[in-house]
């Protein structure tokens, strides 16, 4: 999906398998179970504010994220602003 990362306009349809951050499957079972691995745990609203807001509430944030979001918030954050400051230089040519 190529709106990922923050503040960027989507076009295509919102796929809720996907991770925001990493763009890999974010191994959700809500609306297969019911049940999910993110109901036994708490993600902290810092790392769901950094969601796209046409994003929010529709998809879910995976493991590894979650985890490489908790052991270090500030080079999560990094990590996300450097890789979308590297794909909006690419979208201009």
């Amino acid at each position: 999906m190529s709106g990922r990362g923050m503040g960027r306009v989507m076009s295509e349809p919102v796929n809720d398998a996907i991770c925001p951050f990493c763009l890999e499957l974010n191994q959700c079972q809500a609306h297969e179970t019911g049940d999910c691995w993110c109901d036994q745990v708490v993600i902290p609203g810092q790392l769901l504010d950094l969601v796209p807001e046409q994003l929010k509430r529709r998809v879910c944030i995976c493991r590894r994220c979650l985890q490489a979001y908790t052991d270090d918030p500030p080079g999560f954050v990094a990590r996300l602003a450097e890789r979308d400051s590297a794909e909006a230089g690419l979208r201009l040519f």
